[in-house]
């Protein structure tokens, strides 16, 4: 659970957690719904005709108000596979086709399901595994308030360091704690604008 108070307001947030913003994410999801099944169907029959039998897999991550949560990939590693407990992992380690999926983001589309059963939103700050969660509130200054909000599929962080990981918390929390203080309807028409320039072009 994160501390009761944040430890500074941000005038975004009664934005992120209104019922205007639940209900976009819910109208983009809709919205979204055939073409994103259309997509993992696909992956789906590429992965079966592979041999692969495990098509997805849950992770539990730490959601708006530090609560856990189940979110929903498409497997990309070995299930077996050590860096599916420690989070880390070279290009060697991939499936046959998890570089692909991982190039285009289909692993990622999944989480259209978390964004309906409301436990993310398509935009907000990336939600992390609770270990690096545990550890990142008890050596940086703010890090818990990324938790004011349901975290995102997309996010003001994602996009100005798509390549980060794991272990670049430190480097992306003010750009979360940005989108906290300035979150707007035409921000997040911006993050989503660029995200597909950034994560979808050719």
């Amino acid at each position: 659970m994160m501390s009761a108070e944040p430890s500074q307001p941000y005038r975004g947030v009664a934005y992120l957690n209104s019922g205007y913003r639940r209900g976009l994410d819910v109208v983009i999801s809709l919205v979204l719904l055939v073409p994103v099944h259309a997509v993992l169907a696909l992956a789906w029959l590429a992965a079966r005709l592979r041999g692969q039998t495990s098509f997805l897999y849950i992770q539990e991550r730490i959601g708006r108000g530090g609560h856990p949560f189940r979110i929903y990939k498409v497997r990309t590693i070995r299930a077996n596979h050590p860096s599916v407990q420690t989070f880390t992992h070279s290009p060697n380690d991939l499936l046959p086709l998890g570089a692909f999926l991982r190039r285009w983001h289909v692993d990622e589309l999944p989480q259209i399901w978390n964004v309906l059963r409301g436990e993310m939103s398509w935009i907000g700050p990336r939600p992390e595994v609770p270990f690096h969660y545990h550890q990142c509130a008890q050596t940086l200054m703010g890090y818990e308030d990324r938790q004011l909000v349901l975290p995102g599929i997309t996010g003001w962080a994602q996009i100005q360091n798509p390549n980060a990981t794991a272990e670049d918390n430190e480097a992306k929390l003010p750009h979360d704690l940005h989108y906290l203080q300035y979150a707007s309807l035409r921000l997040d028409a911006f993050i989503l604008l660029r995200t597909l320039k950034i994560y979808y072009q050719p």
